[in-house]
């Protein structure tokens, strides 16, 4: 579960460490789908998202369901690159969660200690 969260706070951190320097208010999250995902949601979506990391071909879509929930999503792999040493991968996240809808683009990269993360 502590490998889940690092990857949830990955994300977040990236978007809170950049988002001052633009100067841009964070009262977007509000309206984002992973503001209302329960714990299954998130657990759902980064078991995708490391799979699809591992073992996905470029370009093919991985789904998500949380039947209980009713909130999906998908990622989709983009590429592969090496940087700083690391494989990395660019990935497409989408994600809904009832009327709210949110989607990106990500670099992750696979560190010494098996975990993805998005670089600094």
């Amino acid at each position: 579960m502590i490998k889940t969260y690092s990857l949830v706070l990955a994300f977040v951190s990236t978007l809170v460490i950049s988002i001052p320097a633009f100067g841009i208010n964070l009262l977007f999250l509000d309206d984002a789908p992973i503001a209302r995902f329960k714990e299954k949601d998130v657990e759902l979506m980064l078991n995708t998202l490391t799979d699809a990391l591992e073992n996905a071909d470029n370009g093919v879509e991985m789904k998500w369901e949380n039947p209980d929930t009713g909130y999906h999503g998908s990622i989709i792999p983009l590429n592969k690159i090496t940087q700083d040493g690391k494989d990395c991968r660019r990935v497409n996240i989408r994600n809904v969660a009832g009327d709210f809808r949110g989607s990106g683009e990500y670099l992750l990269c696979k560190y010494e200690d098996g975990e993805w993360r998005v670089p600094p």
